[in-house]
């Protein structure tokens, strides 16, 4: 931090409310505005500079995005090698200046290059094994901020280290105002007077927006890293991971079709429909039971959340300890079994492939989200536990161990179980239809109807319970 530092007095005197902006004047000050302004600011510095060290690596490049006067790089010229290049990037003009200054005060010898950058425009990254922005995403629009630190994350080296520090609001509104009592309290022991907090506060209002830690901001930032693309892999698996993550997203939408593709007139692959309905219901019916037992055993919280994927946890118990994707394993053979009860060649030649392609990309997608979550504890599981076959071994001993929780099988499984039951009666209904010399589908209709009530009856009595909470899971 600059020697020479003016007082922060900006705002001592009644003026007309504006935005606040980086000028020459703010910039005079704002090393003094800092320190008096923002808890603990000396400390954040110091706590910087000590993870720097651990990752800054010989011959890299150290950004400073929202460089402002230059204080993080002088700190972190202290400490790391010379042979370390610093990259300090801010909108302003007049930043960067007197950043320059504070170098030439401080005897910064190491290469360097200031950048005046847009950052809501993006930011390029080269070589970089350390990124730090230290309280310059508020100032972000919001509707760049997601992209700016995929950006960051895809361009940085491998075993690098990007700290981001940031203003969060709070959950709830109580704490929020006493936290905002007690940082006005902070403001004045720092010798700035009410109308100087209340000025600076409507200055701000429009230009710094911080978002709630558990909302679209931090955390949405947080799962933006986790999903973004691996640096070090191929275009290949790249361009499926994006794909994975679009058909996740809307997968609600998509996986749908594939159900009614079931029902396109074609060729059949069996003469006798009732052996494609035997073979047919009988790998459905497997994979049911794969998923029910998984449920049953252990529940893992990997739905997505805000349409993207999500874990909470690593789990790698239950079925999971024989299987890394059983929920799926049993969704691919449902549809795969009702599309062999179809007898449809077009669905079993065509739409199946594409079914599977499609589940593949959306594990890869997951595989990488865990990947950058997890780690090495995942990688760990990878190399132990396979993705798609099941190994039957010592399965015996995992149901045995484990209590099943058949409360929490209705509670999850009562949609997914309606849908393609009821699409297991409509595909014999069809079979019934198309072959009425060999079946009586008029006969039979009042049964068909009465099997797709009953279905329905179960179908709302199991959401009823589920709703009402009548019927909670373990």
């Amino acid at each position: 931090m600059s020697k020479n530092t003016n007082h922060d007095d900006i705002f001592s005197k009644p003026q007309k409310a504006s935005d606040f902006k980086f000028g020459q004047t703010v910039v005079s000050v704002f090393d003094d505005m800092v320190v008096r302004s923002i808890p603990f600011y000396l400390e954040i510095q110091r706590m910087m500079t000590e993870i720097a060290q651990d990752f800054a690596t010989a011959d890299s490049n150290v950004y400073d995005l929202g460089c402002s006067t230059g204080t993080t790089l002088i700190n972190l010229d202290k400490v790391l090698s010379p042979d370390i290049n610093f990259i300090g990037i801010d909108e302003s003009e007049e930043m960067l200046k007197k950043c320059r200054a504070n170098f030439a005060a401080s005897g910064v010898k190491r290469k360097f290059d200031l950048q005046r950058v847009d950052l809501n425009q993006g930011v390029r990254i080269e070589n970089g094994s350390v990124v730090v922005m230290c309280l310059t995403l508020q100032f972000i629009r919001p509707l760049y901020r997601e992209k700016l630190l995929k950006e960051i994350y895809q361009q940085m080296n491998d075993n690098s280290c990007f700290i981001l520090i940031e203003k969060v609001l709070g959950e709830h509104s109580l704490f929020n105002r006493l936290f905002i009592d007690y940082y006005y309290d902070f403001k004045r022991r720092n010798h700035y007077n009410d109308m100087e907090i209340a000025q600076k506060r409507e200055a701000l209002e429009n230009v710094l927006i911080p978002y709630k830690l558990l909302e679209s901001g931090v955390q949405s930032h947080r799962h933006s890293v986790y999903n973004s693309e691996p640096r070090t892999q191929t275009s290949e698996l790249r361009t499926m991971i994006k794909l994975g993550n679009f058909l996740f997203r809307n997968r609600n939408g998509i996986f749908p079709l594939f159900y009614l593709m079931l029902f396109v007139p074609s060729w059949e692959v069996f003469s006798n429909p009732i052996i494609a309905m035997i073979i047919g219901f009988t790998v459905t019916a497997i994979g049911q039971l794969v998923r029910v037992i998984t449920i049953g055993l252990v529940y893992i919280i990997r739905g997505g959340k805000d349409r993207r994927v999500y874990a909470e946890d690593l789990v790698t118990t239950g079925i999971f300890a024989h299987c890394r994707n059983p929920l799926y394993v049993g969704n691919i053979l449902i549809l795969v079994g009702l599309g062999i009860a179809s007898n449809s060649l077009l669905f079993m030649a065509v739409f199946t492939p594409i079914f599977l392609f499609f589940w593949q990309a959306i594990v890869l997608a997951e595989e990488n989200y865990l990947r950058n979550k997890f780690g090495d504890q995942y990688n760990e599981y990878c190399e132990r536990v396979n993705r798609w076959l099941i190994n039957f071994k010592g399965i015996g001993r995992t149901l045995q161990s484990m209590q099943f929780k058949w409360k929490r099988v209705i509670i999850r499984e009562y949609n997914a179980t309606y849908l393609w039951m009821t699409g297991a009666v409509l595909i014999v209904m069809k079979h019934f239809y198309l072959h009425e010399q060999q079946f009586d589908f008029h006969k039979n209709l009042p049964v068909f109807i009465s099997i797709l009530v009953g279905l329905l009856i179960l179908y709302l009595f199991a959401r009823y319970l589920k709703k009402s909470r009548k019927l909670v899971s373990d």
